[in-house]
């Protein structure tokens, strides 16, 4: 049995079984930053709870994945279980490859996962381009292709994005530690449900489905029984300022602004397909990009098919 390591966790690599075990065992520096920041142990090493609550991430992740891409790009989670010495294992499918040698070599895949993880609200920082360690957490098989080996972090990241703002002021998670705003997700899985279940089929929908709610209840479940006192205070701020209703008319009007330009954007697609400059098929994969935050590109880039007209052109040009 080989061996792998960070300053978390100590990996055995079981070949014969393919599979993969994580045992945390934090440094001191990452166990401290965690208590700064929650007042509590660092979860992977103490509490069983967030280790169903990261299989289950990783579970809806991979479907999501396979949505996006085809291909469920996530390392599954086979069992957490404790040792028989009391620690708790995090039980992985092996993944057999190279990893790649800098951010750079994948820095294409880093950019367009980060972006579809940030529209149902996923954690993105092991996919993010600006965490130099990003690579590592893949590894790319014989034939090319990309898994994700490891989407739990290790360190608090002190900057959050701003993005994430809203989100951790609503939940009293300051700062987000490998936090999903399941709110956002939920959304997101209603409204794409009808391409999801046409993707995944039925069975892997309901699985998909299912994977969110019992995540959301083992992350309620772990979360609760930490102090948190930087996340509650800025809660209460948060609901003091009543941010969310005092911004709800500003929102609204952005909606409305973003759902008339896109109308506007879109009416000349009929008038192509009538002139024979696009296929209904383009027209509708058009529409969709435009509908659909996660696979929306800019004006020029590739959810444009390339032997029509720019919709960000003018209708004259047209």
């Amino acid at each position: 049995m080989d061996l792998a390591g960070s300053i978390a966790s100590t990996v055995y690599l079981d070949r014969a079984a393919g599979t993969a075990t994580k045992v945390y065992r934090p440094s001191r520096p990452v166990r401290a930053l965690y208590w700064a920041a929650f007042q509590a142990p660092f979860p992977y090493a103490r509490q069983i709870e967030a280790l169903h609550a990261a299989a289950r991430i990783r579970e809806f992740t991979g479907l999501l994945t396979r949505y996006w891409t085809g291909e469920d790009m996530i390392a599954g989670v086979r069992e957490v279980r404790r040792t028989r010495n009391g620690e708790l294992a995090f039980v992985t499918e092996l993944v057999e490859g190279e990893e790649p040698a800098n951010n750079a070599e994948v820095a294409d895949e880093l950019r367009a996962l980060r972006r579809r993880f940030a529209g149902p609200g996923l954690p993105t920082w092991q996919i993010n381009p600006e965490n130099p360690h990003a690579h590592t957490n893949f590894i790319r098989s014989a034939d090319g292709r990309l898994k994700l080996i490891d989407i739990e972090s290790t360190l608090i990241r002190l900057i959050q994005p701003l993005r994430s703002w809203p989100y951790m002021l609503r939940s009293g998670r300051l700062p987000a530690f490998d936090d999903v705003d399941f709110a956002t997700l939920h959304a997101y899985v209603d409204k794409h449900s009808h391409d999801l279940r046409a993707v995944l089929g039925a069975a892997d929908f309901a699985r998909l489905e299912h994977a969110v709610d019992e995540a959301e209840r083992h992350s309620n479940a772990w979360k609760s029984r930490e102090r948190a006192i930087w996340g509650v205070t800025a809660r209460r701020f948060w609901s003091k300022l009543a941010w969310d209703r005092r911004t709800g008319p500003i929102r609204d009007r952005i909606g409305r602004a973003e759902e008339f330009a896109l109308g506007y954007i879109a009416k000349p697609l009929d008038r192509w397909v009538d002139q024979g400059h696009i296929s209904h098929g383009e027209a509708k994969a058009v529409r969709g990009a435009m509908n659909d935050d996660t696979h929306a590109a800019p004006c020029g880039r590739s959810a444009w098919p390339s032997s029509s007209p720019s919709p960000c052109a003018s209708p004259s040009a047209a």
